[in-house]
């Protein structure tokens, strides 16, 4: 009697983009990821460009076959009344192998969207972390599927449920967002020691430190460059230091 074999259908999992056709491959993965972000409006626009946010990333994770894993958070000694929380993620295969890692840090002496409480705090530190960890493994995909290769959420704080964010191209709407701007450069500029009162030396001290002229179209650069530098002195009060990839075995 003829036994019978049983085909059974196995659906391939996702693997990492890695060797010799990684570059085919990747632009194919960055075709139809930007499909799905388009369609579902999984980033944000900030003066006239095109930022994925914490989903889109996750999208992509998915469709690489990772996933970020949030391997601690912690809150700091801060200023008084001052709500800091630092954040570690990791960006793992299901077999357990590590991608890359990132910290961030979140507090309430910035300018948040979605409020000050300590919940909000809490969960922007792990947003933000999440974000740096798929930029440092997938910057390069999300450049090829034609979106800036940085997180929304370290361009502008968006709220927990908040899956787009429409800035106008108008001129009203242009003169709102470059006030936003000059204004955290200020708070920036402050939280780093910067003298704010002397309107010379604060031009000069900002110049110097950006390597930047403070005008009005470096103004989101300039406010991007003293962002990192904070949060790089924060770290280094608290003993900490910016994870690097993990290269693949």
């Amino acid at each position: 009697m003829e036994k019978k074999t049983d085909i059974i259908s196995v659906e391939q999992t996702p693997q990492l983009v890695i060797g010799e056709n990684s570059i085919k491959r990747g632009a194919k993965i960055a075709k139809e990821l930007s499909n799905i972000i388009n369609k579902q409006k999984l980033y944000a626009v900030i003066q006239g460009k095109k930022f994925v946010t914490v989903e889109g990333w996750n999208t992509l994770g998915a469709m690489m076959g990772v996933f970020p894993e949030v391997v601690r958070t912690e809150k700091l000694a801060g200023e008084e009344g001052e709500i800091k929380y630092l954040a570690e993620v990791r960006l793992k295969t299901p077999q357990g192998q590590v991608i890359s890692s990132a910290q961030a840090i979140c507090s309430n002496k910035e300018a948040i969207k979605g409020g000050k409480d300590e919940y909000v705090i809490f969960s922007m530190a792990q947003t933000r972390a999440t974000g740096k960890a798929f930029r440092l493994a997938f910057s390069w995909i999300i450049k090829m599927a034609g979106y800036s290769p940085t997180p929304a959420e370290e361009m502008i704080t968006l709220r927990q449920e908040e899956k787009e964010i429409q800035i106008q191209t108008a001129d009203k709407a242009l003169k709102s967002g470059i006030e936003q701007d000059k204004k955290e450069i200020t708070l920036l500029a402050k939280n780093l020691g910067f003298n704010i009162q002397d309107k010379a030396k604060f031009k000069e001290q900002v110049e110097h430190t950006t390597q930047l002229p403070l005008t009005e179209e470096n103004y989101l650069e300039i406010r991007l460059r003293l962002g990192v530098l904070w949060e790089e002195r924060e770290m280094a009060k608290a003993g900490l230091k910016a994870e690097a990839p993990v290269e693949p075995e």
